[in-house]
């Protein structure tokens, strides 16, 4: 397996608009269970998101690893989830409105995107301890306190899903000095961290929801 590995993050295309029933033709190739928790879904977006991350992750599959199979998921500790019948490869999925990351892995990996905005001061108080703190307010541009507490956000969070840790768990004590192996990207207003239980180095790649639904 390489070294490097491949990070893929699902971008629409400006002014992009995928009507959910076009969609739902893919429904098709979703595990039963993945097609329930689709229904189960009342937001668009949600079911959107549903079906699209399901398509990326097999996208990955295909590209990276020459796998065609329908991967099957089960969940453990805090519902993480994990292959059920593709053995010695670990994923990962996150998504912010509608842009989805995803990876692939030979090791135990945790991956977070999030979309720069303004925060509020409680979401602020809930995710930074004090040392973070006095970095955010060094920087005297909004835009840049929006990118440093959005770097930190999604190296917490992405920590957090690589040890499959409790959603509750305190993300002021998870600090980026002390996690071994992380990796973090910007593109445009958006954040994307990477934590991995072996060192790698990762490629990002960014595909449009056109050229994703092509593909199959």
């Amino acid at each position: 397996m390489n070294q490097k590995e491949n990070i893929y993050v699902l971008i629409p295309k400006q002014n992009e608009e995928i009507n959910l029933k076009d969609l739902e033709k893919f429904l098709k190739i979703l595990p039963k269970e993945r097609v329930k928790k689709y229904y189960a879904y009342v937001k668009e977006l949600d079911k959107k998101n549903c079906i699209l991350s399901y398509l990326l992750l097999c996208y990955i599959l295909n590209k990276d690893y020459d796998i065609f199979i329908t991967p099957k998921f089960k969940y453990g500790k805090n519902k993480k989830p994990y292959f059920e019948n593709i053995k010695k490869l670990y994923f990962n999925l996150s998504h912010s409105n509608n842009k989805i990351a995803g990876a692939v892995s030979d090791c135990n990996i945790g991956i977070d995107i999030q979309e720069q905005r303004k925060i509020s001061k409680s979401m602020i108080k809930r995710v930074l301890n004090e040392k973070e703190l006095d970095d955010y307010l060094s920087y005297t541009k909004e835009i840049e306190r929006k990118k440093c507490f959005c770097r930190l956000w999604t190296i917490k969070e992405s920590e957090i899903k690589r040890r499959g840790s409790s959603v509750l768990v305190d993300l002021k004590q998870i600090e980026k000095d002390n996690i071994k192996n992380i990796e973090t990207f910007e593109i445009k207003d958006f954040c994307i961290s990477i934590s991995s239980e072996e060192y790698k180095e990762f490629n990002l790649i960014q595909i449009s929801t056109e050229s994703l639904l092509n593909y199959f």
